[in-house]
């Protein structure tokens, strides 16, 4: 006797049943066969135990997973165009090239989550998968990597949907968020560029973009990632490790490769245990001698539309905003205080 109950229906993120529930923005939708497919993949499930936000998991409250985004973003798409299974599965595939710990190693030569991604789609499990079900891999590429414009993905600065999902989880895991995720979906309106919304829905999360580019700027942020990132290229530079390899791991099994290292050992326990005593400061006189740069040259600040135009070309306050967090741009510092 198989036993299936409500409760286990809302916990799984499996697909062992028809129907993915949401939690966050409390979407139940009813699983085509090819995304169930796609959701048992190793490729997907993979994701599960590959956190969002990189090794800022060590010491914050953004714990959640890439898995977890992603099915966040399945079930916005899902819920905006429901006709559209290209862009479906697409959303599920859109994140699955990203190594251990997400963004964290990004910068080391070699690292490429981009080229993982088509790596992937145009590999034997998921191009096989994808084909099965008459869907060809370039399409979702067009999709993922924004040649199609969609509500996924665009290049005109406009909000879409996989950073909305971001925004909203971050603001979660923060507790600044100001309403329930759900409560915004009657606001928002698909349109082939990007997300419209009502102008209140709008200023919102603009309010929540800034949040976020705060977030990334942040001492924690940027300290426990840096030094993750500088522990990784210590274990490629020393193990000589094929880096391709990355693809494949989870956070678990790179932490567990940089333990058994013996020059990155020392380093990954004491940013474990000891991430409290990270510092950071863009004055070059205030740090060390050996303190290690950091360039923020990126923040995520594309804008959702109101009656097809930018929320910025028509709100000061929403302008002021997105331009007051672009000083956080440049250079930081990190160092041990011992």
């Amino acid at each position: 006797m198989v036993l299936v109950n409500e409760q286990d229906y809302i916990a799984r993120t499996d697909a062992a049943s028809d129907t993915l529930w949401e939690p966050l923005w409390r979407i139940a939708t009813p699983l085509l066969p090819v995304e169930k497919r796609i959701l048992q993949s190793s490729a997907l499930r993979r994701l599960h135990y590959v956190h969002h936000g990189g090794a800022s998991r060590i010491n914050t409250h953004h714990t959640f997973s890439r898995l977890q985004h992603t099915l966040g973003v399945f079930s916005l798409i899902a819920h905006y165009c429901p006709d559209n299974g290209t862009l479906r599965a697409a959303s599920l595939l859109h994140d699955i090239g990203h190594g251990p710990f997400s963004h964290s190693l990004e910068g080391i030569e070699g690292i490429d989550h981009h080229q993982w991604t088509r790596d992937m789609l145009f590999g034997e499990e998921l191009s096989g998968i994808l084909q099965e079900h008459g869907i060809h891999p370039e399409e979702i590429w067009a999709y993922v990597h924004g040649e199609v414009p969609s509500l996924l993905r665009n290049s005109t600065g406009v909000l879409h949907l996989d950073h909305l999902d971001s925004w909203a989880r971050s603001a979660q895991a923060g507790g600044y968020l100001p309403v329930e995720p759900n409560e915004l979906l009657d606001r928002l309106f698909p349109a082939p560029d990007g997300v419209q919304a009502d102008r209140e829905a709008a200023e919102l999360m603009v309010d929540l973009i800034v949040e976020e580019a705060k977030f990334h700027t942040s001492p924690a942020n940027i300290a426990a990632n840096s030094e993750l990132r500088q522990i990784v290229f210590q274990w490629i530079r020393e193990a000589r490790p094929d880096k391709r390899q990355l693809i494949g791991m989870t956070d678990s099994m790179l932490e567990q490769e940089l333990l058994r290292h013996p020059g990155t050992s020392g380093r990954l326990r004491r940013l474990l245990l000891e991430s409290w005593r990270l510092r950071v400061t863009r004055d070059r006189d205030q740090a060390p001698a050996d303190a290690l740069e950091v360039e923020v040259n990126k923040l995520y600040l594309s804008v959702p539309m109101v009656q097809g135009r930018k929320i910025t070309e028509i709100s000061e306050r929403a302008r002021g905003r997105i331009e007051d967090v672009q000083h956080r741009k440049g250079k930081y510092y990190v160092y041990w205080q011992d």
